[in-house]
C-alpha cells in the first residue's frame, strides 16, 4: 500500500529466506506470474494502470495460478467480499 510498507515486506520475506519479487503495478504483476513460478501473491488493491481486484481475475483465470493474499488499506465491505469471491 506504501512504498515503506512494501520494503519492510520484502526485507522480512528475504530475511527470511524467501525468494521475492516486487513490482509496482498490475501489469508487471502479470508480467512476472507469466515468466515465473509464483507460489504467493501479496496483493494491494491500489494499483496504478490496473486495479488489484483485474489482477486477481487474471490470476485465477490460469490453471496453476499461485495463492493470494490481499494486504490493502482499502476497508470497504464490498471489496473484502469480491476478494473472496475472486479467490483471495
Amino acid at each position: 500500500d506504501t512504498q515503506t510498507l512494501a520494503d519492510g515486506l520484502v526485507a522480512v520475506l528475504k530475511g527470511s529466506g524467501y525468494a521475492v519479487d516486487h513490482v509496482i503495478d498490475g501489469q508487471s504483476a502479470l508480467a512476472v506470474l507469466a515468466a515465473e513460478r509464483v507460489d504467493l501473491v501479496i496483493l494491494d488493491l491500489n494499483l496504478p494502470g490496473m486495479d488489484g481486484l483485474q489482477v486477481l481475475r487474471n490470476i485465477r483465470a490460469r490453471q496453476d495460478g499461485p495463492g493470494v493474499l490481499i494486504l490493502s488499506a482499502r476497508a470497504d465491505l464490498h471489496d473484502k467480499i469480491k476478494g473472496l469471491d475472486l479467490g483471495a
